[in-house]
């Protein structure tokens, strides 16, 4: 290309093109690649040229593709350990033609359908991991954590177990923002002792026992236990170590702000049952959530897949399609337009043996 600059001589051209046929001309003219545009606008602002309306369509399509590419590297980054087939994305299609009116719908309807389906696998990644959290706080079994309580520890019948609802389960600060009413915490009688047990990140445990001792004036009690697996985060991605912890306490106002401190140490707090036989109970139906919950989530994944595969056999596509239009606009954005004959005039450097083949 440089050789073809420098070594041919050069004519200015000026091209009178109708308005109707401005973007078929161009694109024609666009695989030729013989020709350098003059922008006979520099006194107009870029906002205020001819065919802005066309770029603001196409900014968000590209946006839109942008999303797509990422998500097939993070669905090719995260499945790669689970021995699936990586997504592959093809070459674009040569001399396909498109319309902007139909790209646009089905980059639309495909955004639609992947966050949706992102949304319901973000929201079972976060029933998963509760699920998770609360049996490390439960154990496999006592193991000394919950002794203090005091209330049927000793007593391992296996015959009636406690009944416990599940369905109350889940942080206790997300039933503060409204969405579970039935998780608060128990009206409290000053006399008895209680306990608020929860998961913490490691590094913020430590802060938190020196804020625990200060706030409560020594009159909390803190127990943990070091979790060993490390777990991914569903809402930030991040692999972190957790500690399990109970809290054992008296009286209401203490309970409230031993709770509002969990939470601004980015605990997440879970009602757990008072007695042994409603804890023993709590385990087995968390181990058949878990597997009802893994199977939906398997199926999720492969949904999400789907969507993915559909998308990648076409981006690459789009992708050239959405660039092209875009430089066809922005070029055509340099012609004058005379409004009186509905017509674009430009001007262009070009080769001048190739005027004739232009």
């Amino acid at each position: 290309m440089g050789e073809l600059w420098r070594s041919k001589k050069m004519t200015l051209i000026q091209l009178f093109v109708q308005f109707e046929a401005a973007h078929d001309t161009m694109q024609g003219l666009g695989k030729l690649g013989l020709l350098q545009f003059v922008d006979l606008n520099p006194h107009v602002m870029v906002h205020l040229r001819h065919f802005v309306p066309e770029l603001k369509r196409l900014a968000p399509m590209s946006t839109t593709i942008a999303s797509f590419a990422a998500q097939i590297n993070i669905s090719n980054i995260l499945y790669k350990s689970e021995d699936m087939p990586l997504i592959v994305v093809p070459p674009a299609v040569e001399g396909k033609d498109l319309r902007m009116d139909e790209v646009e719908e089905a980059l639309t309807d495909l955004k639609t359908q992947m966050d949706q389906s992102l949304e319901r696998q973000l929201q079972l990644d976060k029933n998963h991991h509760q699920i998770l959290e609360l049996k490390d706080i439960l154990g496999k079994d006592e193991e000394g954590f919950f002794s203090e309580v005091g209330e049927s520890f000793v007593d391992s019948s296996d015959g009636d177990d406690g009944e416990f609802k599940l369905e109350l389960l889940g942080p206790l600060q997300e039933a503060r923002k409204g969405k579970g009413k039935d998780m608060e915490m128990p009206v409290e009688d000053d006399s008895k002792l209680r306990f608020i047990t929860g998961v913490i990140p490691r590094n913020k445990f430590f802060a938190l026992e020196r804020t625990l001792f200060r706030i409560s004036k020594g009159q909390a009690f803190l127990k943990y236990r070091e979790l060993d697996k490390e777990v991914i985060d569903p809402e930030t991605g991040k692999t972190i170590y957790k500690n399990a912890f109970i809290i054992f306490y008296r009286g209401k106002y203490l309970g409230e702000k031993i709770t509002k401190l969990c939470i601004a140490y980015g605990s997440h707090i879970y009602p757990c049952p008072e007695t042994y036989k409603e804890r023993k109970s709590l385990r087995k139906q968390l181990n058949v959530r878990l597997g009802e919950l893994e199977t939906v989530r398997i199926k999720g994944r492969a949904l999400l897949r789907n969507i993915l595969e559909e998308i990648a056999s076409s981006l690459e596509t789009w992708h050239q399609f959405v660039l092209k239009e875009t430089a066809i606009y922005h070029t055509l954005n340099s012609f004058n337009f005379d409004q009186g004959r509905q017509t674009l005039i430009g001007e262009c450097w070009c080769p001048t043996e190739t005027i004739p083949q232009v």
